[in-house]
């Protein structure tokens, strides 16, 4: 099985304020974070990226990560390997 593509992503997540009450000052002062990604393309659509943190030579996945597409800034994909691999301990 090939492993999929390794991406970068920049998007926009939502915040909110932790305390139970805040000034309107406050509240508009409130932003939505600028988040970066970088992960395994598991899975493109027109809704969402799904990304993966990890994968194993079995195919299974860990760390999944669906990012609406409306949120997506900006979006790459990285066209290098690793210059040199270590095989693990026996």
């Amino acid at each position: 099985m090939d492993k999929p593509k390794l991406v970068y992503i920049v998007w926009l997540d939502t915040v909110s304020i932790r305390a139970a009450w805040c000034s309107r000052q406050e509240a508009e002062q409130l932003v939505p974070a600028r988040c970066e990604t970088v992960g395994f393309l598991v899975k493109e659509s027109k809704e969402m990226l799904l990304v993966a943190r990890t994968v194993n030579d079995c195919g299974e996945m860990g760390g999944l990560q669906a990012v609406p597409r409306s949120c997506v800034l900006d979006f790459g994909t990285f066209t290098t390997k690793p210059r040199h691999g270590r095989k693990p301990a026996s």
